[in-house]
């Protein structure tokens, strides 16, 4: 059988209106195809919904067959439908969830979230930066899913940074409170509002401290944030920013750390015009390619 051949196979049973992904393997599923779409250059924004078979299908798509089992299913379960909002870079989108929360997705961002939470089960699936307004419901907490880490709020307002690609996952409280497990294996922090959470994905640990003012939300404002950062970080996150290619031929400048934040809507040229104030390296721009002698 080729792939072909396979993958229609595949469809047709994950289509099969008598079967259902559990729900343990579902969110195993999802953590995994969000590994790997998140992999994906960010090309194009994207809304679309799809049905709950047509979330396994896609898990499929993504090679994760072999991980998920079936077990018969309440024929409800089929109807639930899901949606997907992908911003590309130098793009922001906002999306309404079916409880009257609110998430602005910040450039290179992904969601999925479905059109209803069935029994009052509150859970989407994350990669990106993101600022979620959560509306309260203690009850009924609302988690989001982003790889190994969970974020569990009752409603509360955050800022949650976790691009798949980078070494760092920061989550930064407003109001409310947070729990926040960035390993399965791994226990809760508890935030406050005015503090910050960063987990090292190489090392393992976490980081907290207060945000003094800066909740890692000012995005949303046009602010820009280079405060404790290195050159290569803040160029990273100006390629996403405004959908350009930043390439370091002075490696010697990489490591370099400023303690800058640009709150006028300032372009990328005039924000590395900016950080170049000592005249450490030279800015030669050839359309989207920007590099750094």
């Amino acid at each position: 059988m080729n792939n072909i051949e396979q993958l229609q196979q595949d469809k047709a049973l994950w289509n099969e209106p008598s079967l259902e992904v559990s729900e343990e393997d579902l969110a195993a599923g999802f953590d995994d195809f969000s590994r790997r779409i998140g992999r994906e250059t960010h090309r194009t924004q994207v809304r679309r919904g799809f049905s709950l078979a047509g979330v396994a299908a896609a898990c499929l798509l993504a090679g994760l067959s072999a991980g998920l089992f079936l077990r018969p299913a309440a024929p409800e379960a089929a109807e639930t439908a899901w949606s997907e909002c992908v911003t590309e870079y130098g793009s922001r989108d906002t999306v309404a969830l079916p409880d009257g929360s609110r998430v602005i997705l910040n450039s290179g961002s992904r969601i999925f979230y479905p059109s209803a939470f069935p029994g009052g089960q509150r859970t989407v699936f994350f990669s990106g930066e993101g600022f979620f307004d959560i509306a309260r419901d203690t009850p009924h907490p609302f988690l989001v899913r982003s790889g190994e880490t969970l974020v569990t709020v009752t409603g509360t307002r955050f800022n949650f940074q976790s691009y798949l690609e980078d070494a760092t996952q920061t989550l930064s409280l407003l109001d409310g409170t947070v729990e926040v497990r960035f390993r399965e294996d791994g226990s809760g922090v508890h935030l406050t509002p005015g503090h910050t959470a960063c987990y090292d994905k190489q090392t393992g640990e976490v980081s907290l401290f207060e945000s003094g003012g800066l909740e890692g939300h000012l995005w949303t404002e046009g602010e820009f944030d280079a405060y404790h950062k290195s050159f290569s970080q803040i160029a990273h996150e100006l390629e996403r920013r405004f959908g350009v290619r930043i390439i370091f031929r002075n490696h010697a400048v990489e490591d370099k750390v400023f303690y800058a934040g640009f709150v006028n809507n300032e372009s990328v040229d005039e924000i590395l015009e900016a950080l170049n104030f000592e005249q450490q390296f030279k800015i030669e721009r050839i359309e989207n390619n920007i590099y750094i002698l």
